[in-house]
C-alpha cells in the first residue's frame, strides 16, 4: 500500500530558531535498569560476551550483515561544506576504551587543495576545529551514545590535516569509552549528508587495553608535499576516556500524555540494523510554507529497525529564495514539541495512537540535548537538499507498519516499518 498524506499542513509561525548553544541535540529514551549491554547479532561470532543482549538479540531472526567496505560520500561541517568519501575501517572493542579508524577522501578535481577546518565538528571552533568530534557511536541494543573523548585542549585520537589534497586519503582515529564486552554490531553516526553507518562490525579485543605503543604517533608530513595518490595518516594523541556511554530516553507521547520511559524491554528489541547504502525512492512525499518566504519539500525514502531504535531517511530541500543555516531557518521543532531540531516529527503506532517522538541524550536538565544530525544543514543555500538519518525510539516488535508524522509537511500513513 502506498503511504499517502492525511493531514494538511498549516504555514509555520515566525521565530523558529535554535539557540545558539544548542550545538548537540537529543532524543530521549527509555530505560529500565534491565541490563542490556551490547549490539550482539544472531549468528555472527566475534564476541564472548554472553550478555543479556546477546540472549535477546538470539530470539530474533537472523540478519545478513554486510562486511563491508563501509563507505559514503557527502557534505559534512557546518558552513564549509567539505565533500568527502567516509570509509570505516575498523572499529576495536578494548576493555578500556573503543577506537574508530576511517579514512577520509577529500571529493573534486584531482590536486585541488580543499580546507578541512570544522568538516567534522559541526562548527566547533578553538582548539577543536580539526577533530571529529561529529563522530558519534550509537549502541542500539545497549541504548546508549558515546561521543568521542575531548577535553578543553585535547583531542584524544588523531586530527584531520587543516588542508588536504583531492585524490589523497587521510587516516584518522577517534577513542570512545568502552562498550559492553560482546559488543557485535553499532551505529555509527556522521556530522554530514554520508549519514548513519548502520550494522558496523566491532572487533573483539574486550580482553585487554588498548596499547598505545600501536597507534601511528609520527609527525605527518606538511600540507605543502601532500599530493594525489599518498595515505597520510595523522598522528594519534592519548589521553583519559570516559568510563561509559551516554544513556538515551524515549520520549512517547501517549494520548495527551507525553510519557518518558526507560531502555525497552528485551522483548521490544530488535537485532542491529545492516549496513545499507542511501535508499533511493521515496515512499513518501510532502511541502510545507514558513514565515519569511521559507519552503522545503520532504522525501521519505525508509523507516529501518535498529535495535531499540527506528532510523528515518529523508530528504530535506530547501525551495525558498534564501539561505539557511545551523542558527536559523532549519529548525522543525515547532509548537513546543520536545525533541529538539526535528522535534515535531515521529512515528506513531496505529492501533495504539503512541506516537515514539524523539531521543534524548541524558537525564532531563539545564542543559538538556536531543539526538540529531550534528551541525545540521550541511548545505544551506536555494535549491540544495540535505539527506537526513535519524533515530527515534521504536514501537513494539508486532508493528509493521506505521504513521510517520512529520510536522509541518503532514502525517504520512501505511509506512512500512523494515
Amino acid at each position: 500500500m502506498t503511504p499517502r498524506p492525511v493531514s494538511t499542513p498549516a504555514p509555520v509561525s515566525p521565530g523558529l530558531r535554535l539557540r545558539a548553544g544548542a550545538a548537540l541535540a537529543g532524543l530521549l529514551l527509555v530505560t529500565t535498569g534491565c541490563g542490556l549491554s551490547g549490539g550482539s547479532d544472531p549468528g555472527d561470532s566475534g564476541g564472548d560476551g554472553a550478555d543479556e543482549s546477546a540472549e535477546v538479540a538470539a530470539e530474533q531472526p537472523s540478519v545478513d550483515y554486510p562486511e563491508g567496505p563501509y563507505t559514503r560520500r557527502g557534505i559534512s561541517g557546518s558552513g564549509n561544506g567539505y565533500n568527502s568519501a567516509l570509509s570505516v575501517n575498523e572499529i576495536l572493542g578494548h576493555s578500556d576504551r573503543t577506537v574508530l579508524r576511517l579514512t577520509v577522501s577529500p571529493q573534486g578535481q584531482d590536486g585541488e587543495s580543499v580546507i578541512a577546518i570544522n568538516a567534522f565538528g559541526g562548527g566547533v571552533v578553538g582548539a577543536h576545529t580539526t577533530s571529529p568530534l561529529g563522530l558519534w557511536i550509537i549502541d542500539p541494543v545497549g541504548q546508549r551514545l558515546y561521543p568521542p573523548a575531548y577535553s578543553d585542549t585535547e583531542f584524544v585520537g588523531s586530527q584531520i590535516s587543516a588542508f588536504t589534497v583531492v585524490g589523497a586519503d587521510y587516516e584518522i582515529e577517534a577513542h570512545f569509552a568502552p562498550l559492553p564486552a560482546g559488543t557485535r554490531r553499532i551505529s555509527l553516526a556522521t556530522p554530514g549528508t554520508q549519514g548513519i553507518f548502520t550494522g558496523v562490525r566491532v572487533n573483539n579485543h574486550f580482553d585487554q587495553p588498548w596499547n598505545p605503543g600501536s597507534a601511528p604517533t609520527e609527525e605527518a608530513p606538511s600540507r605543502w608535499d601532500h599530493e594525489p595518490g599518498q595515505t597520510i595518516t595523522m598522528p594519534v594523541s592519548d589521553g583519559p576516556v570516559p568510563e561509559e556511554g551516554i544513556d538515551l530516553y524515549s520520549i512517547v507521547e501517549t494520548g495527551e500524555q507525553e510519557a518518558t520511559a526507560g531502555q525497552a524491554r528485551g522483548g521490544d528489541i530488535a537485532p542491529p540494523a545492516p549496513y545499507a547504502e542511501p535508499a533511493q525512492e521515496a515512499v513518501a512525499t510532502g511541502s510545507a510554507e514558513f514565515a519569511r518566504e521559507r519552503s522545503y519539500d520532504f522525501a521519505l525514502f525508509s523507516l529501518r529497525r535498529d535495535g531499540a531504535f527506528v532510523v528515518a531517511e529523508f530528504d530535506l530541500t530547501n525551495n525558498g529564495p534564501g539561505t539557511v543555516n545551523h542558527l536559523y531557518g532549519a529548525n522543525f521543532g515547532q509548537d513546543g514539541v520536545h525533541g529538539g531540531r526535528f522535534g515535531s516529527f515521529g512515528i506513531q503506532d496505529p492501533g495504539s495512537g503512541d506516537v515514539y517522538r524523539s531521543l534524548r541524550i541524558g537525564p532531563e536538565g539545564d542543559d538538556t540535548r536531543y539526538m540529531e544530525p550534528f551541525g545540521y544543514p550541511y548545505l544551506g543555500e536555494s535549491g540544495t537538499t540535505n539527506r537526513v538519518q535519524l533515530h527515534f525510539p521504536a514501537p513494539p516488535l508486532e508493528v509493521d507498519t506505521v504513521t510517520f508524522t512529520a510536522g509541518p509537511f503532514g502525517d504520512f500513513e501505511d509506512v512500512p516499518l523494515e
